[in-house]
């Protein structure tokens, strides 16, 4: 898992900061509202970079890779 989120770490930090950049500027959300956002974001995509690898696994245990 921790693999997965190393990978896309840094693409997933820009685009939750997009997002609320976005949220901010355009849909003027007060920042006290944009926190839990955040936070959100951050979880789901640890739970997602989970999913992923579990994925992963059960693709490589199919085909035979897994030893």
């Amino acid at each position: 898992m921790w693999d997965h989120y190393r990978k896309t770490f840094i693409p997933m930090q820009l685009v939750i900061l997009v997002i609320c950049l976005v949220m901010y500027l355009f849909v003027h959300a007060p920042i006290m509202a944009l926190v839990p956002f955040v936070v959100m974001m951050e979880f789901f995509s640890i739970v997602g970079a989970k999913w992923a690898a579990r994925m992963k696994r059960k693709l490589d245990q199919d085909q035979g890779l897994l030893k």
